[in-house]
């Protein structure tokens, strides 16, 4: 009897800690949105500032996991990724400064209103700079002088990214972004961005620049002609300028085709009398580009991949077994620069089709993106005009 009432209550134990895990691992992640003010703050650490940050399930019952983002809104202009955890309320956070790492502590989960907090700045010796005191509220409207900041759902890494390249800003490197947050990363480019805007360098996403935004990427899309290949919904999509298609003749393409129609097998084929190509060159890096260099090869064909795949792709064997192909693969390097060079000397490569000349003058005026890059590069060229010491010893200004 003993025994089965012990067992009993071991049995039930184990269930409640059991559900105790589970509940803790359906947790959903949720937004916390914190404005504070440090009086007696120093640069680089800001006197007033916003944190952007989401909080997670942690590792035991009643903790929890921040990640996030930290910057300054007023200037000057300082901002950094978030780290950190929390026991109850009673949170520790770490923010990555360029000049060091800040920390702050306080009663910051769930706060309905003021609370109070400290921070700590160690430089990048590790060596305390300086601490005090700060206040952190909940953010409930508007940043003074900045605007609103977007929904948490207002948009994924992956379409953050695409807004970024549009705006000739760096992109995520790696494995293309999905449908998860923001990164730090990204944050920077958006703050680099702001910055080339005449704004506060925040890397906080408001509402009112993922408006201009995407306004600026419908406005390229339609100045280049953008047709959207795949689904997303099908794991990939991709998409090509139509409107420099024309352009290509000029280069020594004899023929173009575009395959969003579905029709471009049919024409090849019927081009090349049913053999198909000699070689095939894959520059999307997306199944569908792939397979179609796969149907479109002839016999003792050549396929070159040079696309950079991030997700598998099908291989026909059953269709190439018997055609004595070659399949390449290589990454972006310099081997073959003499022969590019051999290429152009001998005429057979006309590099004032692919070039843009821009003199000088023009470099001033012309728009070569946005943020510090467009700018280092016109200091640098109003150096080399004017015979800067820096560049006649090889070193950019």
């Amino acid at each position: 009897m003993f025994r089965s009432r012990c067992l009993g209550a071991a049995l039930l134990a184990a269930g409640l800690m059991c559900a105790s895990l589970d509940v803790r691992a359906e947790t959903p992640p949720r937004v916390l949105r914190l404005v504070g003010e440090a009086a007696g703050a120093k640069d680089p650490v800001p006197a007033a500032f916003a944190l952007d940050l989401i909080v997670k399930p942690g590792d035991g019952d009643f903790q929890s996991r921040i990640e996030g983002w930290f910057a300054a809104t007023a200037p000057p202009a300082t901002s950094g990724a978030v780290s950190g955890s929390c026991v109850e309320k009673r949170c520790a956070l770490t923010v990555e400064l360029d000049a060091g790492k800040l920390t702050l502590t306080g009663d910051l989960l769930d706060a309905a209103g003021p609370v109070a907090a400290r921070f700590a700045l160690k430089d990048d010796q590790d060596k305390p700079a300086q601490s005090g005191a700060a206040i952190l509220s909940p953010l409930t409207g508007a940043l003074p002088n900045l605007g609103d900041l977007a929904a948490p759902d207002a948009i994924d890494a992956a379409d953050l990214d695409d807004l970024l390249m549009w705006a000739h800003e760096t992109v995520s490197s790696g494995s293309a972004p999905g449908d998860e947050p923001p990164s730090s990363f990204q944050r920077e480019s958006v703050a680099t961005w702001q910055n080339g805007k005449g704004r506060l360098a925040t890397g906080l996403i408001f509402t009112s620049d993922l408006a201009e935004l995407r306004a600026d990427r419908a406005a390229a899309e339609m100045a280049a002609g953008w047709k959207t290949l795949g689904d997303k919904s099908l794991g990939w999509s991709a998409g090509y300028p139509s409107a420099l298609l024309p352009n290509a003749s000029q280069t020594g393409a004899e023929h173009r085709f575009a395959s969003a129609d579905g029709k471009a097998v049919e024409a090849v084929m019927k081009l090349t009398d049913g053999r198909g190509v000699d070689t095939a060159i894959e520059a999307v890096g997306i199944p569908a580009t792939f397979e179609l260099c796969e149907t479109i090869i002839g016999a003792g064909g050549v396929i070159a991949n040079i696309g950079v795949h991030g997700t598998k792709v099908a291989l026909y064997l059953e269709l190439l077994w018997d055609r004595n192909i070659t399949i390449t693969t290589r990454l972006v390097d310099a081997v073959t620069t003499p022969l590019l060079l051999k290429t152009v000397i001998a005429g057979r490569l006309k590099p004032q089709q692919l070039v843009t000349h821009l003199s000088l003058e023009d470099v001033q005026t012309r728009d070569l993106g946005s943020g510090d890059h467009r700018e280092r590069l016109r200091r640098v060229l109003r150096s080399r005009r004017t015979g800067h010491p820096d560049l006649a010893r090889g070193h950019p200004a």
